[in-house]
Formats: structure tokens, C-alpha cells, sequence
């Protein structure tokens, strides 16, 4: 349908793409959008901020040219790791559950554990080692338990015991 000019929106937009979307179904540059409903903690003129802004930065994105992120990836890991630290504080149930507490952690910060070769020694214990990389700090813990379950959690918590001692010194 070439020539449609006029585009009547009867429901509120939820983002610039749906915006984007809407302009896009005239495929013409001279288009003018009627909205009958729109969301009050989304008008139209901020969707159309937000529909130009993510325009400019497509046009003037430049594979050939290496990311200058450095500093914003170590100030977003900063920020993931402190409101990781403060929710996993907040909890105060790291004895109860090491394991779930750790891994949820890492799941918001975004890093990585590696787990060592778990072995049992001549008695019966079970021994392991993580190592928590982050984009600001690498951890190890070793651990060892009855079991391997315990071993784990025994290994957490020696890392929660680091983080807790880092979120005292401000990371």
C-alpha cells in the first residue's frame, strides 16, 4: 500500500520500536501519525527522543572503530558487584544456603566461576576450588566436606567471606 500517508494509532505505543513500526507501515518519509491514546509515563514526543536517538547511534556506529568501554564496563561491573553485595548482605542467610547465595550472586554480576577438579582425600573428604572472575577482581576458595554438596558450600562461603570483607574496605 504505497499510498498511505496517514497513520491513526487507536492504542497507546509501549516503545520507540513499536513508534518505529507504526511510521514504518506507511514506507513514506511525509507520514503524519494521529494517536488517539498514549501512556502518560510515555508520550509520543519522548518516544520520538528515544526512536531519533537509537537512529543517530545505528548511523554513527563504526565497526572498523574498537569500543572505548573500558571505563564504563569496569564502572557497570562496580555497580552490578555493589548491588550484589548489598542484596547478598541484606539476605544475611549465607550459612543456611552458601550455594544459592553465591550463585546468585554471581548471576548478577555477571562473572564467571570456574570449579576445580573436586577430589577426596585418603580419610574421605572431598575438596574443591572456585575462582570468581569478574571484569574487577579474581577470587579463589577452596573448600572441603563429607560430601561433595558440602565441600561446594563450604567453597562458597569462603568467597562470601572475601566479598563481605571487600564490601567493608568500599571494594
Amino acid at each position: 500500500m504505497p499510498s498511505i500517508n496517514v497513520i491513526i494509532c487507536y492504542n497507546a505505543m509501549k516503545d520507540s520500536v513499536e513508534l518505529t513500526q507504526r511510521f514504518g507501515r506507511a514506507r513514506q518519509k511525509d507520514v503524519t501519525l494521529i494517536v488517539m491514546e498514549e501512556r502518560d509515563d510515555r508520550p509520543v514526543t519522548r518516544l520520538q527522543e528515544v526512536e531519533e536517538l537509537q537512529t543517530e547511534n545505528v548511523i554513527s556506529f563504526d565497526l572498523s572503530k574498537p569500543a572505548n568501554n573500558e571505563k564504563n564496563t569496569t564502572i557497570h561491573q562496580r555497580d552490578r558487584e555493589h548491588a550484589a553485595l548489598k542484596l547478598m548482605l541484606a539476605k544475611n542467610d549465607c550459612c543456611s544456603n552458601p550455594i544459592s547465595l553465591f550463585n546468585e550472586f554471581v548471576q548478577k554480576t555477571k562473572a564467571y566461576v570456574h570449579e576445580g577438579e573436586m577430589t577426596k582425600d585418603e580419610s574421605g573428604k572431598f575438596h574443591c576450588k572456585f575462582v570468581y572472575e569478574s571484569e574487577l577482581r579474581t577470587l579463589d576458595g577452596s573448600g572441603s566436606g563429607w560430601n561433595k554438596k558440602s565441600a561446594r558450600a563450604d567453597c562458597s562461603l569462603v568467597i562470601i567471606e572475601q566479598l563481605k570483607t571487600l564490601a567493608m574496605t568500599k571494594m
